[in-house]
């Protein structure tokens, strides 16, 4: 079942805990900027592409790595990392993602794991998207 939580973290207090840095708030900016733009113009064939459950940081640091990759050689297309840390289809008695903790960790846990995944993926140079589906 679900657990209900006494506090989260507010977003001011994840962005301390763990900041975006000058280098990345740039990348993500420009990535930003770019599908902005490409949207408007329609220049690339835009492909969001990723694992159903980024719940292991390293093996969607690898899955990136070689998507990373791929996008480099086919500049005609936009490639955004889907990076998907929660499972909708659970009815509360499943795995539940990445975003509501694992290993008996609690949700605040969860939530600071997907942002040191998500700057992680940033660092590797694509454009990333979660999606929330509650």
């Amino acid at each position: 079942m679900f657990t209900k939580q006494k506090r989260l973290p507010t977003a001011s207090e994840i962005k301390t805990i763990l900041p975006l840095g000058d280098e990345l708030k740039e990348k993500k900016l420009n990535f930003d900027e770019s599908l902005r733009l490409n949207f408007s113009s329609k220049n690339k064939f835009v492909v969001v592409c990723g694992p159903c459950s980024a719940d292991n940081p390293k093996a969607v640091g690898e899955y990136l790595s070689k998507l990373k990759g791929l996008a480099d050689e086919h500049s005609n297309l936009l490639v955004v990392a889907r990076v998907y840390t929660a499972k909708p289809r659970s009815n509360g008695l499943g795995y539940k993602g990445l975003a509501f903790g694992v290993n008996g960790e609690s949700f605040k846990e969860g939530i600071l794991a997907c942002r040191q995944m998500m700057l992680d993926c940033l660092k590797i140079g694509l454009p990333i998207a979660d999606e929330l589906l509650y």
